[in-house]
């Protein structure tokens, strides 16, 4: 069989070669690939693809139409699979925000990244995938939540090679770029005026004019760049919305979408779970990890929390109508998902943290360029538009297919699936990783 590797390019004069092996250490999928192939150096917009990491916090897989959910109103997040690809088996290995954000941000593993549960992110890492793809030319931004850091001196969050930032993470003293302008624009007033904490159990309408919701405001903000953009360097964007995450707080006009008599009902198991009926406080109530609420609560609960989603879902879809009206989508690469679920009472629980469906699965959705994948790149993607596919992916698999399609290889120390090859005509099974070493 022949052997099942390509020569690719790496930043000066270090190059890898990608070996594709099976769990049992043997090469697979020869037959499957081009010859091996080096890219020429990137030094034209056109030679490369634009990439966007849409994000939504603590969103659990099953709240979206296209997953099967008959309640869930998400009707731009259901286009966006039937335009690319939804994977039902996405799972977030440490499902808490920072250990799964290191994990985008690095394409490491929990052990290599060195976070298994909530904590501060370190403030550099040797690889991170915004200062390698600008390495590569790419313009790199940031809009919404890093939750990497805040910089009290230098007054900003700690860039991690975006180029550019413009956060909202959602922590009380922070006073980030939304707190700044929330200030500017409501001097004395109170961005959480809804009354509700960011560890909260409870949901109610925004009790503020629309405009001042800091889902609105990351949506505007993403929508600017995108408009304003008018240089000829291929782009990473990552929009990452702070909701559904506590405050549910959604808009009434949203909220009043659903009927919360309609809303499913929680998780429970025979018995065993009936420990967890006792209230555990992780931070003053209404702030429990565990506990039993009435149905009457929960209900609300949960109608705020999908109306919350469905917020969200909204600006996603003026998101895509911009890169509609700019022409961006032929050459723009999309991955929408979350860093983690939200429990919303399953088996008692809340929020996040726990091996649970409600708390690890999270909705993973890939949208490839309409002109699909360059030659280069191993040829068109080989499978119709709206697949699904069970092949267990989780959120350090994002950092391969974006170094992918933009040439940007070389120096990695990964052990890392590509989604690609599962997207191809010739799918190789599960078990297969990307083994680099470097060749200087």
């Amino acid at each position: 069989m022949r052997r099942s590797s390509l020569t690719l390019l790496v930043s000066g004069v270090t190059f890898a070669t990608l070996v594709l092996m099976n769990a049992n250490g043997n090469e697979v999928c020869g037959a499957d690939l081009p010859p091996a192939v080096a890219p020429e150096p990137l030094t034209q917009a056109a030679t490369a693809t634009n990439v966007i990491l849409l994000m939504a916090d603590q969103m659990r897989f099953d709240v979206m139409g296209v997953a099967g959910n008959p309640v869930a109103i998400t009707p731009n997040l259901d286009r966006l699979a039937k335009e690319g690809a939804l994977f039902t088996k996405a799972y977030s290995s440490t499902p808490t925000c920072t250990p799964a954000r290191a994990a985008i941000l690095t394409g490491l593993k929990p052990w290599n990244h060195g976070m298994l549960g909530y904590g501060a992110i370190a403030h550099q890492y040797p690889l991170e995938i915004a200062t390698y793809l600008s390495s590569f030319g790419y313009a790199t931004h940031s809009i919404g939540k890093d939750h990497f850091g805040w910089n009290k001196t230098l007054h900003g969050g700690v860039p991690h090679g975006y180029q550019g930032t413009m956060l909202y993470d959602g922590i009380p003293g922070e006073d980030d770029n939304y707190d700044q302008w929330f200030s500017q624009e409501m001097p004395g007033g109170n961005p959480m005026a809804t009354g509700l904490t960011f560890n909260d159990y409870r949901g109610r309408p925004y009790a503020l004019q629309e405009f001042y919701h800091p889902t609105a405001w990351v949506g505007r903000h993403a929508l600017t760049w995108l408009d304003e953009d008018k240089n000829t360097d291929p782009f990473y964007l990552k929009v990452s919305f702070h909701r559904p995450h506590s405050p549910y707080d959604p808009p009434e006009r949203v909220m009043d979408l659903y009927n919360p008599e309609k809303m499913p009902r929680a998780w429970r198991g025979d018995s065993w779970d009936d420990r967890f009926a006792i209230k555990f406080n992780s931070t003053p109530d209404p702030g429990i990890w565990a506990g039993n609420i009435t149905w009457d609560e929960l209900k609300i609960s949960r109608q705020a929390y999908y109306a919350s989603v469905t917020y969200v879902d909204e600006w996603i879809g003026m998101v895509y109508d911009m890169l509609e009206m700019r022409g961006l989508l032929k050459n723009t690469l999309i991955i929408f998902t979350a860093d983690h679920g939200d429990m919303l009472g399953d088996h008692y629980h809340y929020r996040k943290g726990y091996p649970y469906e409600g708390s690890a699965h999270v909705p993973f959705i890939v949208r490839w360029p309409d002109n699909g994948l360059p030659p280069e790149q191993g040829g068109p993607v080989a499978v119709d538009r709206g697949m699904t596919s069970e092949k267990v992916v989780e959120l350090r698999d994002i950092f391969p297919p974006f170094a992918e399609v933009s040439f940007a290889y070389g120096n990695l120390e990964w052990n890392l699936s590509s989604i690609f090859l599962y997207l191809r005509k010739h799918a190789c099974p599960i078990g297969v990783v990307w083994l680099f070493s470097t060749m200087k």
